[in-house]
């Protein structure tokens, strides 16, 4: 998490120890910086070197299209299913390029060693 961190204030904000101070929407940076943390601790190194702050923002688009009317009235031309349609689909590509990788055998996936209880 600190090696995510780290990389993650350096390549996605800019900011080092000699930079100059910055304002950022906090809640906004942290959200971005929890999906990227969470990219590479669930999802592996591979995935997670693929992803960038574009995968957090379809992340809140998709989350932002899922809200009581969407059930009720599920294709009414707003804003937030447009965007919610864009961001799975672009959620949708990205998985499918890391799946058809590991079907043709052209990635190369560590999975941990340790013993897995089936039960």
């Amino acid at each position: 998490m600190y090696s995510e961190t780290k990389r993650f204030f350096e390549n996605e904000l800019k900011l080092t120890p000699s930079s100059e101070p910055k304002k950022t929407e906090v809640l906004k940076t942290m959200a971005e910086l929890i999906i990227l943390t969470a990219g590479r601790c669930l999802q592996g190194k591979e995935i997670r070197d693929s992803m960038s702050v574009k995968f957090a923002h379809d992340m809140e688009d998709l989350d932002g299209g899922f809200t009581p009317i969407n059930f009720a009235f599920p294709n009414l031309p707003l804003p937030s299913y447009r965007r919610r349609d864009r961001a799975q689909k672009a959620m949708s590509d990205f998985y499918l390029s890391f799946i058809r990788k590991r079907q043709s055998g052209e990635s190369d996936v560590s999975f941990a060693s340790a013993p897995v209880d089936p039960y």
